[in-house]
């Protein structure tokens, strides 16, 4: 991955209490939101889906009722092999896509894409950063794609060439948002599970069970039901401001 600086940045601790309590608040309306929707969770592991998708982060996935499917760009659930995976829906069937190391092309057009302020991982996320010294902040490069349908997501530079091939019959194309190294690939429909709708709330799960009482200390405040859904005007502005005071 291409673009890593060293920042340093010194970010305000929460107290102890006032953590605790906001972990139980979370998960308490986490509980109800799950139970009230008939939706299940999924907890992210990977990093294939930064700088959407943190692992740590716990997701909320509604179930596709009666042989609906997402829209294109939606984070999917879907099953690859043993396990389940989050990750982004490019394309659908007769759809043709094709790829760059720029970005991705839509019936022979690329999607407009620009460069926007870096992907900043603070050192209390938990994650690691190949450049990044202990105590420092990892900065990457970080750009802004749009789709047909004036939505948008984040990316992170890189990805490989594909040519324009239409998407077969019963098949989905799926592509994460770090693109360094990534190749678009083709799944069957029926490994679909579920669309990720947000995010319930975000922990480096440093902590287990056995010391519940200390989970706010691993809590990451700003990623509390973040939404995935990304539109334009003034729910992104709102979105955009809400990111940058993570």
């Amino acid at each position: 991955m291409t673009g890593f600086s060293v920042a340093r940045k010194a970010l305000p601790a929460m107290p102890a209490p006032l953590r605790l309590l906001l972990t139980l608040i979370v998960l308490l309306g986490a509980g109800l939101l799950v139970g009230a929707s008939f939706a299940r969770t999924h907890k992210v592991t990977g990093s294939a889906m930064m700088p959407t998708l943190w692992p740590g982060d716990r997701l909320l996935v509604r179930p596709l009722r009666g042989g609906d499917l997402p829209a294109r760009g939606a984070v999917v659930l879907v099953q690859d092999g043993p396990v389940l995976r989050a990750t982004r829906l490019i394309g659908l069937p007769g759809d043709r896509i094709g790829a760059t190391e720029s970005g991705l092309r839509f019936d022979g057009r690329v999607l407009p894409r620009f460069r926007v302020a870096d992907f900043v991982l603070p050192a209390t996320a938990g994650l690691p950063c190949p450049v990044a010294p202990t105590g420092g902040t990892c900065r990457i490069a970080r750009y802004r794609e749009m789709t047909r349908d004036g939505r948008y997501r984040d990316v992170l530079p890189g990805g490989s060439a594909r040519p324009d091939a239409r998407v077969p019959a019963g098949q989905m194309l799926l592509l994460g948002d770090a693109r360094g190294g990534a190749v678009p690939r083709l799944v069957p429909l029926e490994t679909l599970k579920g669309r990720a709708t947000k995010i319930l709330w975000s922990s480096t799960g440093e902590i287990g069970w056995t010391r519940f009482w200390r989970w706010g200390e691993t809590l990451r405040p700003g990623r509390i039901l973040l939404p995935l859904d990304r539109g334009t005007g003034e729910a992104k502005q709102r979105d955009d401001e809400r990111r940058r005071s993570l």
